[in-house]
């Protein structure tokens, strides 16, 4: 039998499994992120999965999804998953700081660089001692009310009036909202078309765009990814993917007909906020960037950042060097 806390780690996609999802639920942030469709949607090729899970006498109590290569082809690196806005340790109620400790101490044997994308008020609670911030973003999210109608009421006069006639000028326009759910596929590359119809080149959704279908759809069959679409006439004009988990709606990336002049992100932004009041998700999540936008929709910010650190004496010359030939900013150093 086993005894006591130990680190295993997890190398392989879909090795993530039932127990690692019952676990992020039952943690303190239940993140799509750290949903194991995400994980082993997303990740990387076998190998580069590089997860760390904490068990106490048999029992998986806590983890966090990394994934290993080497910095400047040189250095051993840990870094998040792709694709993520912010990704904390899963861990069992109660158990966080003796999770965090143990990841610590396992970091601490592996001698490498390390990188955390996390939200500013965990940079205490990050995993190294030596710590420079490589960058920041805000990123708007807020607590919803139990109905739609009380979420509108939270919003200022001038933005109610705005999705009230946003969605009037849509009835009247012929522009219908429909929601895509299970077979996801046709809709997602769909939302890839109208996003680089947007964005052209400076897309950079489009790169990760498989890695995201992948996932999407691992979501979709666990009723946790959906897609909204604007369409008028039967022809989508915009689109956008949401994430469903954890009592939250994370809203991921949309895409639109830059030909059309209507706001039709509104129109599909309320209508996945009207979902998930009807579901009694206590959350909506923008990600970061954009804040101007988004901040008419969600009242909160919070600042998420790029954390590189080491507990390796070897390393931290070497990160501290890379820092100040990039003008990071030194968080602490040990």
């Amino acid at each position: 039998m086993n005894y006591g806390v130990r680190v295993e780690v997890v190398e392989q996609p879909g090795d993530l499994g039932e127990a690692w999802d019952d676990l992020v639920e039952r943690s303190f942030n239940p993140s799509p992120f750290l949903r194991s469709w995400w994980v082993n949607g997303i990740g990387p090729e076998p190998g580069r999965l590089h997860t760390p899970l904490v068990f106490d006498s048999g029992e998986l109590i806590g983890g966090l999804p990394l994934v290993a290569d080497r910095l400047r082809k040189v250095v051993p690196h840990l870094r998040p998953v792709h694709g993520v806005h912010d990704c904390e340790i899963a861990a069992a109620s109660g158990r966080e700081a003796e999770v965090a400790d143990a990841i610590r101490r396992w970091l601490e044997r592996k001698r490498v660089v390390v990188d955390l994308r996390c939200t500013t008020s965990n940079f205490a609670a990050t995993l190294t001692t030596s710590r420079w911030l490589l960058h920041k973003n805000l990123a708007a999210y807020d607590e919803l009310p139990d109905t739609f109608e009380a979420y509108l009421a939270s919003r200022s006069h001038n933005r109610r009036k705005i999705i009230k006639r946003c969605r009037r000028n849509a009835e009247r326009e012929g522009i219908s909202v429909r929601l895509v759910e299970g077979d996801i596929a046709e809709a997602l590359d769909r939302l890839r078309e109208l996003h680089l119809a947007r964005w052209q080149e400076r897309s950079a959704f489009s790169p990760i765009f498989p890695r995201f279908s992948r996932a999407a759809k691992l979501g979709a069959a666990r009723g946790e990814c959906v897609v909204w679409e604007a369409v008028r006439h039967g022809i989508p004009l915009a689109s956008l993917a949401c994430l469903e988990a954890g009592g939250c709606t994370t809203f991921y990336q949309a895409g639109r007909d830059p030909g059309v002049e209507f706001s039709l992100g509104t129109l599909l932004y309320a209508a996945a906020i009207e979902r998930a009041c009807s579901r009694g998700h206590r959350a909506i999540d923008f990600g970061y960037g954009a804040i101007a936008y988004k901040a008419h929709l969600a009242g909160k910010t919070r600042t998420v950042g790029l954390v590189r650190g080491t507990s390796s004496a070897l390393l931290r010359p070497v990160v501290a060097q890379l820092a100040a030939w990039r003008g990071h900013e030194a968080i602490a150093t040990y």
